[in-house]
């Protein structure tokens, strides 16, 4: 759910329940949409956009690398409208916090490890394997983003 303007807010730490730690969140306004965002859905943002949107395998993932999640509440996408949602963008969580079935239905219903891909890497990697890879972007870690539980070998 869309948190209502005055509902917004911003924290220096604030840990929920399932052990996501977050020391630095934002408001930001996600693009038009369907359907519901889970807390820790990984979430891009479309520089053509200039609008946040769920990380997408659809063949539009290439909008950008992972650079938050959806934290601390749900987000509900309008269809005709922009919303503001709540995400983190530094903080600490668990692997298994951000890969539920929910989450991956809602990023376009991406397999796990094309999910585990995303996590692990953000310097150059080809999420869809469509030979456009994204270059030159920040790993999660280097942008105050540890997720644990994530192998380096697939």
């Amino acid at each position: 759910m869309a948190l209502k303007i005055t509902e917004l807010f911003q924290t220096e730490s604030h840990p929920v329940a399932d052990g996501t730690h977050c020391t630095r969140s934002r408001t930001v306004q996600f693009a038009t949409g369907s359907g519901d965002l889970p807390r820790n859905c990984p979430v891009v943002f479309d520089d053509t956009a200039l609008m946040w949107k769920p990380l997408a395998h659809n063949g539009a993932a290439a909008t950008g690398s992972i650079r938050g999640f959806v934290w601390p509440e749900a987000i509900t996408l309008d269809g005709s409208d922009e919303v503001l949602g709540v995400i983190m963008v530094e903080g600490e969580m668990n692997y298994g916090d951000c890969s539920t079935a929910a989450i991956r239905t809602a990023c376009g219903s991406i397999s796990e490890a094309n999910l585990k891909t995303a996590l692990r890497n953000g310097q150059e990697h080809d999420v869809l394997g469509a030979g456009d890879p994204i270059k030159d972007q920040p790993s999660l870690r280097e942008l105050g983003i540890n997720v644990t539980g994530v192998t380096l070998i697939s």
